[in-house]
C-alpha cells in the first residue's frame, strides 16, 4: 500500500473532516437545490451500502468509499446554507431602510482602540413604529472609551450601516468580518448609546472571571502583572498594554497570553492528579466524567473561544476512549473534535485561532516525535531542554505559512522566546490556580506573588527580545494558493521521507 493510501486509511476522521470543508468551501448561497438533491442521493445510496451490508467488488470499492465523502461534502454545503444568516426571516438586513432603535448584545470581549473601544455584538430587537421587533445579525461596533465587557446590552437610535460591497478587496480586516457574516458596523460617540445589563443575571462566564479577577486584584499590586495573569489564567487580553502585546507577538509567543492546547493540557494533568484516586476500574467513568466537567468549566469560564473548545472535544474524545480501553488515535480525536465544532459552526473554517490551533496540533502529531528522535541527551535537564526544542520546531512547521498569510511576518527568535516563556507560562498557571484554590481560605497571596515575580521576569525578557532588530521579517506577502502549494509540498516530503524509513 502507496504511504498515502496508508495515511489515508488509518485516519477516517480526517477524511470526513477534508470532505465537510470541501463542502463549506464550495458554498455560495446559489446552487441549493442542487445540494440538496446531492445530500439526498448520497445519503441513500451510502445507506444501501450499509443496510445491505454489501460487499463491492474489486472496481466498485472506490464508488462506495467515495459515497459517504460526498455525504460529508454534501453536508458542509447544506450547514453553510443553514447558517447563512441572510436567509433568516429575521435578519436585520431586512429591515436596514427603517429608522428606530435597536437593542444588542455585546458577544465578545471588547478590545481598546485609539481613543475608543471595539467589539462584536449581536442584534437582538429593533424598536420600529413603536412595535419591538425580534432581529439577528452580527455587527462590528465602536463604542467610545470605557469599560464594556462581554453580556452588557447596548441601547442606540443610531442604526447601524451595512459594510460596503466589495469592501474585502480593499482592506483585509473587511473580509475578515465578511467571512465571520459580520455585514454591519455601528460606530457611536458620548451620548448615542445606553448601556442596559443582561436581564437575566451574568452568566456562569462572567461569574467564574469576576472571580478570578478578585483572587487578582486582591493579591497582586502591579496592574501590568495583573492584566497580563488574567491573560494567561482566563484569556481577557482587551486590557494589556499595546506595547506588550506587540513584544509577544513580534517574538512568536502570543499563544502563552491566549487560552489554547497548552493551558488545557496543564489544566487537565492538575485535574487528573487530584482525582488520581478514582481512576480505579470501578470509579473510571466517574473519574472521567469528573474530568470532561472540569475541562468544560475551565473552557466556558475562558469564554468558549474555538482553541479553548478544540482541546476540550480533543481531551473528551481521548479521555472517553482511555475509559472505554479503545486504542484511540490522536489524530482521529482532533479530527473528530473539527468536524463537530463545524457541524456547530461552519464559519468557524475562516477563523484564525481555529486554523492556527490546528494547525499547531496537528504539526506536534506529525513531526515532534521524529524531531525528537533526532537526538537523546542523557542530562534530564538536557532532555527537557531538548523536548521543548523539538516541540517549538515541529509547531512551527504548520503554523508558519498561515501567520505568514494572516499577518505578513515570521518571528526569527521564535525557538529562544518559546524557551523561556512556555515553561514560565506553565508554571505561573500552574500558581495561580493554586492562588485561585486557595482563596477562599486565605492562602493564595504567597503563590500570586510568586505568580507575580515570575511574570515581571518573563515580560522583560520578553520585550528585550522583541528589540533585537532581527527579532521578525516583515512585509511578507503570501497568497492563498502560495499557502495551498506549501502545505502539498510539505505533505510530499513527509510521506517521502516516511516512505524512506520503511
Amino acid at each position: 500500500m502507496k504511504p498515502l493510501e496508508r495515511w489515508w486509511s488509518a485516519f477516517p476522521m480526517v477524511r470526513i473532516w477534508v470532505a465537510l470543508s470541501i463542502g463549506i468551501l464550495c458554498y455560495n448561497g446559489k446552487h441549493d437545490r442542487l445540494a440538496m438533491m446531492v445530500l439526498a442521493f448520497s445519503f441513500c445510496f451510502s445507506s444501501l451500502f450499509a443496510l445491505l451490508g454489501f460487499r463491492p467488488a474489486a472496481k466498485l470499492k472506490p464508488v462506495s468509499a467515495f459515497a459517504p465523502l460526498m455525504l460529508m461534502a454534501s453536508l458542509g454545503y447544506v450547514l453553510m446554507l443553514n447558517h447563512d444568516i441572510r436567509k433568516n426571516p429575521d435578519w436585520f438586513g431586512h429591515r436596514q431602510d427603517k429608522q428606530g432603535y435597536i437593542l444588542a448584545e455585546i458577544a465578545a470581549e471588547p478590545s481598546a482602540g485609539q481613543g475608543n473601544v471595539r467589539c462584536f455584538a449581536e442584534l437582538r430587537a429593533c424598536l420600529i413604529e413603536d412595535v419591538w421587533l425580534p432581529v439577528t445579525g452580527k455587527i462590528w461596533v465602536q463604542l467610545p472609551a470605557g469599560k464594556f465587557y462581554k453580556g452588557q446590552y447596548i441601547l442606540s437610535a443610531t442604526m447601524p450601516k451595512p459594510i460596503p460591497l466589495h469592501a474585502d478587496r480593499e482592506n483585509s480586516f473587511y473580509k475578515y468580518l465578511l467571512e465571520k457574516q459580520v455585514l454591519f458596523q455601528l460606530k457611536l460617540v458620548e451620548g448615542q448609546l445606553r448601556i442596559i445589563q443582561d436581564p437575566r443575571g451574568q452568566s456562569f462566564s462572567l461569574l467564574g472571571q469576576q472571580y478570578l479577577r478578585n483572587v487578582l486584584s486582591t493579591n497582586m499590586s502591579d496592574e501590568t502583572s495583573r492584566m497580563m495573569a488574567g491573560a494567561i489564567l482566563y484569556g481577557e487580553r482587551s486590557a494589556l498594554p499595546k506595547h506588550l502585546t506587540r513584544a509577544y507577538t513580534q517574538t512568536g509567543v502570543i499563544h502563552v497570553i491566549a487560552i489554547s492546547g497548552m493551558h488545557l493540557a496543564i489544566i487537565y494533568n492538575l485535574v487528573s492528579f487530584m482525582l488520581k484516586p478514582l481512576q480505579k476500574n470501578k470509579l473510571k467513568w466517574l473519574y472521567c466524567l469528573l474530568c470532561i466537567a472540569m475541562l468544560w468549566m475551565y473552557a466556558w469560564i475562558c469564554g468558549n473561544t474555538p482553541s479553548v473548545q478544540r482541546s476540550a472535544w480533543m481531551f473528551s474524545f481521548l479521555l472517553v476512549g482511555d475509559t472505554m480501553a479503545r486504542n484511540n488515535s490522536a489524530g482521529n480525536s482532533l479530527a473528530a473534535s473539527a468536524v463537530l465544532m463545524l457541524c456547530i459552526d461552519p464559519h468557524l473554517l475562516w477563523d484564525i485561532g481555529f486554523q492556527l490551533s490546528y494547525a499547531a496540533v496537528a504539526s506536534l502529531l506529525i513531526y515532534q516525535k521524529a524531531i525528537f528522535r533526532l537526538h537523546n541527551p542523557e542530562n534530564l535537564l538536557l532532555l527537557y531542554g531538548w523536548n521543548l526544542v523539538s516541540t517549538t520546531i515541529a509547531a512551527q512547521i504548520l503554523t508558519t505559512p498561515l501567520v505568514v498569510f494572516h499577518f505578513g511576518q515570521f518571528p526569527t527568535v521564535f525557538l529562544l522566546s518559546n524557551i523561556l516563556a512556555v515553561p514560565l507560562s506553565g508554571l505561573i498557571l500552574l500558581l495561580l490556580c493554586g492562588a485561585a484554590l486557595s482563596y477562599p481560605l486565605g492562602l493564595g497571596v504567597p503563590l500570586a506573588l510568586m505568580a507575580e515575580a515570575l511574570i515581571q521576569l518573563m515580560n522583560t525578557r520578553i520585550q528585550a527580545l522583541s528589540q533585537l532588530s532581527f527579532a521578525s521579517i516583515s512585509n511578507i506577502t503570501l497568497s492563498i494558493w502560495d499557502v495551498i502549494n506549501i502545505y502539498i509540498l510539505l505533505l510530499a516530503l513527509t510521506l517521502w521521507i516516511r516512505s524512506k524509513k520503511r
